[in-house]
């Protein structure tokens, strides 16, 4: 895992910190190197999980193209139903969200 130079990590949730585990875990099962590319900085939407520390966003460059939605379903299968994937053209944006798994 690396953490590009500027990210912060200052105020990450810890079920974040957890699913950083398995997304990494994920990248080396491809042979790629998890580059996490923003937390909570950087410009997101208003209301982006993001400024509150259940957001990241992780590099997809090094992955073949071909293979980036089979790497996004391998995401969301490890990751589990309280995490969304969404591909966004070049990472994947990772965010912590309860309600989708439970009846919070």
């Amino acid at each position: 895992m690396k953490i590009k130079k500027g990210v912060s990590i200052a105020g990450v949730q810890p079920e974040m910190v957890l699913g950083m585990l398995v997304i990494n875990s994920v990248y080396l099962k491809w042979n790629v190197e998890y580059v996490l590319t923003s937390i909570m900085e950087g410009k997101h939407k208003s209301y982006s999980l993001h400024y509150v520390g259940f957001a990241q966003d992780s590099r997809t460059r090094d992955f073949i193209k071909a293979d980036l939605s089979e790497v996004a379903e391998d995401l969301r299968d490890s990751l589990g139903d309280e995490f969304e994937v969404i591909f966004e053209g070049d990472h994947f944006h990772i965010e912590f969200q309860p309600q989708r798994g439970t009846n919070l």
